[in-house]
């Protein structure tokens, strides 16, 4: 389970252990973007299925951001909409590999123009 429940702050964090809970209960399928429905799962299965991992999701946060996303439809629009809302365009940057940022200052790689330390220098 969560150890808090999501207040805006420290996304990441919370979304991989909102994850972390997801695939226990064994529902983080449904929250795929292109998630859908097995063949031989009944209509139904899927839809109770897809409103158990949304009520998941959204028991894990505050009034305040529950709020902004609750007439979301499927577990999966719910995901996309609180990534799309809270989640930083350099976050996955700084938990992936830096050798790919390219200073525009220096040229070296590693970093970027702000926190280019021969910029910094001067």
């Amino acid at each position: 389970m969560v150890s808090s429940r999501f207040d805006g702050t420290d996304f990441p964090r919370w979304k991989a252990q909102m994850w972390h809970t997801l695939v226990r209960a064994g529902l983080h399928m449904y929250v795929h973007r292109d998630a859908q429905r097995p063949r031989d799962m009944p209509d139904h299965i899927w839809m109770d299925m897809d409103a158990l991992d949304s009520s998941t999701i959204r028991l894990q946060l505050v009034d305040s951001i529950y709020e902004s996303v609750m007439y979301e439809e499927t577990s999966s629009a719910l995901w996309q909409r609180l990534h799309d809302m809270y989640e930083s365009p350099l976050t996955h940057v700084r938990h992936r590999s830096h050798r790919r940022l390219r200073c525009w200052h220096c040229g070296h790689e590693g970093h970027i123009r702000r926190r280019c330390f021969r910029r910094m220098r001067r």
